[in-house]
């Protein structure tokens, strides 16, 4: 029987594997490139500039006497990767619809290539250009008011939870790239490769929403969805991208949910026919220019913004583990802090007997996001303090570049030189427009000046305190077992200690 917390009305549709072979949680289908089988070698890194320490972070983080927690939080854009050949995306796109079967049948197990990370595979020359694309488009029209968008750090789901992990005693290896464009310090998810490939993946993550959700005819064709959001965490200014796998329709106001399956136009907000007007007169509207001798960034008009309340995460798991009671608690623990990070609402967990769902709970998430600012005061206090720092070096530099590099079980995270040969975060063209954007929504701040400094905070870490007991034990990771990623997804980065 299928299990329903609150009311989710059921829909009638092609299911999403009928437009094509991609999903929106692994990327795969038009992004081709050789499939890589085992882990390309990483990228060397540059000389060593300054190394942060745990135990400085949590040093420091004792002196911070103000509670943190997200404040402010809006939806700011959206887009959709088109799953055909090229860099083509829609703004403002929206996520699939919810649209559970009216009987649940026996699914296939997940095959095919999936990737780490899908924007990097999809635009490797300039992953975070197409975030900036689909804000500046979607905000084009409303200069009066971008004074409230200034930014001091533009961020993904994966790059700010890896950094949180850190914080609270993870002990899994990443790399990012910083860069200053304006005073916006730019945080940017850094594989081997843009196209690494997930191993070991044998669960249903990726056939259950093909199944289950489907895209509505205006982005019919899609691959996946990404979501933009806005927020302010200690005294700093936030955007944030993330992966929305779906949304729940009877949580979207009446008049958004007037799509037609017949003609693929949707009911469309007065700011998207300003946004089809706007990119119709603009000599880039169609095409983003990108680096000489790339593929430029192909740019279309469709869908809707669909709000934050509406959108979901998705997490399956065997029927088995749940026996226990444990399940929805593991679970739980390990997603609500990507939520809090992105800000996405609701969860669903199905459950499997082999494959056969007929198990799933639809949970309002927020109780719980909540709980977790409020319980995890001391982990917030020292992500803040990490992000504070990792600001302060970025525009301190002349070039505004640095890569942060964290090796498995270490205390520490390097500053490092960025090589030579490293891309920049945007094109000239993209970089030019993007810096104008931000300066003229009055991104003139400077979010230490009023906070006290890293260096300023003097408060010394208890003596003779041993690291490990302070660090939360629900974000240790156990390096010690074969890596299975079946519960994994792009926001752990595919850490393999997910629990199935």
């Amino acid at each position: 029987m299928l299990h329903k917390r609150g009311h989710v009305q059921s829909f009638r549709g092609a299911r999403r594997g009928t437009w094509g072979s991609g999903s929106p949680r692994g990327g795969r289908g038009a992004c081709q490139q050789p499939k890589l089988v085992e882990e390309t070698p990483p990228p060397p890194c540059g000389p060593l500039l300054e190394e942060i320490s745990l135990e400085d972070i949590l040093d420091r983080s004792r002196g911070e006497l103000e509670r943190h927690g997200i404040t402010d939080c809006e939806l700011v854009a959206s887009y959709n990767w088109l799953d055909k050949p090229g860099r083509s995306m829609i703004i403002p796109g929206m996520p699939p619809r919810w649209t559970p079967p009216p009987f649940p049948s026996t699914l296939k197990k997940d095959s095919g290539t999936y990737y780490r990370d899908q924007n990097a595979c999809w635009y490797p020359a300039h992953p975070t250009e197409p975030g900036a694309e689909a804000i500046m488009r979607l905000k084009a029209d409303q200069q009066d008011t971008r004074d409230s968008f200034d930014v001091d750090i533009f961020a993904c789901g994966s790059t700010l939870g890896n950094l949180l992990r850190f914080v609270n005693g993870g002990d899994m290896k990443f790399r990012m790239l910083v860069e200053v464009v304006g005073k916006t310090v730019h945080l940017i998810r850094r594989e081997n490769s843009p196209y690494d490939t997930i191993p070991g993946v044998y669960g249903y993550g990726h056939t259950f929403p093909e199944a289950y959700t489907t895209w509505d005819s205006p982005v019919r064709g899609s691959d996946s969805h990404q979501r933009i959001v806005r927020y302010r965490l200690g005294g700093m200014h936030f955007l944030v991208r993330s992966k929305g796998d779906g949304y729940l329709p009877d949580k979207v106001p009446e008049n958004l949910r007037n799509v037609s399956s017949d003609t693929g136009e949707s009911h469309r907000a007065s700011s998207i026919d300003s946004l089809a007007s706007a990119l119709a007169g603009n000599s880039v509207s169609r095409r983003a220019q990108s680096s000489e001798g790339q593929p430029s960034l192909q740019i279309s008009v469709a869908g809707q913004l669909i709000p934050q309340e509406a959108v979901f995460n998705l997490k399956t798991r065997s029927a088995m583990k749940k026996l226990d009671g444990s399940t929805a608690v593991e679970v739980l623990e390990v997603e609500v802090p990507r939520l809090w990070v992105s800000q996405i609402p609701n969860l669903v967990l199905a459950y499997h007997k082999r494959g056969l769902f007929d198990d799933i709970e639809i949970q309002d998430a927020r109780p719980a996001i909540a709980k977790w600012e409020s319980d995890k005061e001391p982990e917030v206090k020292r992500f803040v303090v990490l992000l504070r720092k990792i600001v302060e070096i970025a525009r301190s530099k002349d070039d505004g570049k640095f890569e942060i590099v964290r090796n498995d079980g270490e205390n520490v995270i390097r500053i490092m030189q960025q090589m030579p040969d490293v891309a920049p975060a945007f094109s000239p063209e993209t970089a030019e427009r993007w810096e104008r954007w931000l300066d003229a929504g009055g991104n003139k701040s400077d979010s230490h000046s009023d906070q006290r400094s890293y260096e300023e905070e003097s408060s010394r870490f208890d003596q003779g305190s041993d690291l490990n007991d302070t660090l939360n034990h629900g974000w240790s990771d156990d390096s010690g077992s074969e890596k299975d990623l079946t519960a994994c997804d792009e926001e752990c980065g595919y850490c393999g200690r997910c629990v199935y």
